[in-house]
């Protein structure tokens, strides 16, 4: 927590991973926590951690929303990095993939791996001809297969990381 003041101390809870501090005149204490975005024209890295419990559904497979690309941001690249081993149940494979409207981010790989600095997943631009201009939101979507139901997974995460820019 971070103390503050408005009109009296306050506090200002502990924000979402990887989210920064914000100057915002329209809250009380004139901060938030906002997800970090690119500056325009200047490319930054972005993480998204999910773990186990964002894939506990009784199927082998499920899809969802990893980030939402706002107008004119582009995509670069996508690296993804396994961050705790996965485990539980009789899984034997974790197969992640992510696209857009567009066409593929990251082709299927597997995430079920043995933890370690040097192995990373690394896709090069959106769909293979070079970084997407979105000219509206779009939504960066992930789909998940695994060899058993995915909620009997009780151990395991993986930090997606997206390479952003933003054009003027």
């Amino acid at each position: 927590d971070i103390w503050v003041y408005s009109t009296g101390n306050d506090r200002l809870g502990v924000g979402t991973n990887g989210y920064i501090l914000t100057a915002d005149s329209g809250e009380t204490t004139g901060l938030k926590w906002t997800a970090p975005t690119a500056a325009a024209g200047s490319p930054a890295w972005v993480k998204v951690t999910k773990t186990f419990t964002d894939f506990a559904f009784a199927a082998t497979n499920h899809s969802f929303t990893v980030y939402t690309l706002s107008a004119k941001q582009v995509l670069h690249q996508t690296v993804v990095k396994t961050t705790t081993a996965f485990t539980g149940g009789s899984i034997t494979s974790y197969t992640l993939a992510m696209s857009t409207a567009i066409g593929t981010v990251l082709s299927p790989v597997d995430i079920f791996q043995t933890v370690g600095d040097t192995i990373f997943f690394f896709e090069d631009d959106a769909s293979g001809q070079g970084p997407q201009d979105f000219g509206t939101t779009a939504a960066l979507q992930a789909t998940l297969v695994a060899s058993h139901n995915l909620n009997t997974a009780t151990a395991g995460s993986v930090d997606i990381y997206l390479l952003l820019s933003t054009l003027p």
